[in-house]
């Protein structure tokens, strides 16, 4: 049973120093250090970090915002420590999941992260609403073919003294937007 530490810092200019040297001496036999934004899906130290750990090992941060992304990732990190039978100890919100009032922390965040999810439902779905009942378009990709550049596609397109590559550069979008706009096109004028 290893305690290992996380120590992470958002910008170059920052070092992980004072936060090694505090796990250090709570304990960690090793840490590993990582400079990435806490926003930043792909963290390489933490999945070495939480592929190294099993059954018995404790996981130590100085904080849990050097965990996780946000607040849902911080919960899922810990259902995922949890399942694997891995004690998290955060030395300065003094959590350690080893313990009745850790492990309650722990249950007590999960409960604000689904009420996180389902206000982002709730947001999610007035938005939707709201935009129907105005009649624009709800979902799917943003239409990079304007009424304007549709004109342009399809009078160089029927000219036929352009390629679809030519017509694409001439408005500035891709070859499948334009093939698609005129598909869109011609179908909509048959």
């Amino acid at each position: 049973m290893s305690v290992v530490g996380y120590a992470r810092v958002s910008t170059v200019d920052q070092e992980t120093l004072q936060q090694e040297e505090a796990l250090e001496a709570a304990g960690c036999d090793f840490v590993f250090r990582e400079t990435a934004s806490g926003a930043r899906a792909a963290r390489p130290e933490l999945e070495r970090c939480l592929a190294r750990l099993k059954r018995g090992d404790t996981l130590m941060v100085w904080s849990l915002d050097r965990l996780g992304r946000n607040f849902a990732h911080l919960v899922a990190i810990y259902a995922d420590l949890d399942d694997r039978g891995v004690i998290l100890r955060s030395l300065k919100e003094g959590i350690d999941t080893s313990t009745d009032v850790g492990r309650m922390m722990r249950n007590l965040l999960a409960v604000f992260a689904a009420f996180e999810r389902e206000k982002i439902r709730e947001r999610t779905l007035l938005s939707i609403q709201s935009r129907r009942a105005r009649g624009l378009r709800v979902g799917g990709p943003n239409r990079v073919v304007t009424a304007r550049k549709l004109a342009v596609i399809t009078m160089l397109s029927d000219s036929g003294e352009a390629t679809l590559e030519q017509i694409a550069a001439t408005v500035g979008v891709s070859r499948s937007s334009v093939v698609r706009a005129l598909r869109e096109h011609r179908a909509a004028t048959r």
